[in-house]
């Protein structure tokens, strides 16, 4: 009598749906190390650091903070992409549509806590007219086709 053995994973088998997903991942520190914007993650302790020792060098501090804001944007744009392949399509475009301004609502809100209240009802006046181009830009694209078609 031969002994039977449990089923191999793989076609006959019920494995649990993150698993594939699980193991095909590298390993955290590999994908900071191997992603050249990730690199720039360095930029945020120095911006710390520098903001500590030298907070009159404001030219300084806002280089830093530029360098380091871009890591991190794009972390959260992995992060939202990584939670959408999870979760599904609309929860994903949720997140996006949640958190895809976010960088700029952190820039917004330091600026108004610095009284730079001009600068950014400014920015934010531009950014409706520039969304409103857009999307006027598209119902006329729209509208065009219909005329010739």
């Amino acid at each position: 009598m031969s002994k039977s053995r449990p089923p191999a994973r793989g076609a006959g088998a019920h494995a649990h749906p993150y698993e594939a997903a699980d193991a095909a991942r590298p390993g955290v520190l590999r994908e900071l190390l191997r992603t050249p914007i990730y690199w720039l993650l360095a930029a945020t302790p120095v911006l710390l650091v520098a903001h500590r020792l030298r907070p009159t060098a404001h030219t300084a501090l806002f280089l830093f903070s530029i360098v380091a804001i871009v890591p991190l944007a794009a972390l959260l744009s992995r992060a939202t992409e990584s939670v959408a392949a999870r979760t599904g399509d609309a929860i994903g475009g949720l997140l996006n549509a949640t958190l895809g301004n976010l960088t700029e609502l952190v820039i917004a809100i330091t600026a108004l806590r610095a009284g730079m209240i001009d600068l950014v009802s400014f920015t934010l006046m531009r950014r409706l007219e520039i969304q409103e181009a857009f999307t006027n830009d598209k119902h006329f694209s729209i509208a065009g086709f219909k005329v010739l078609f």
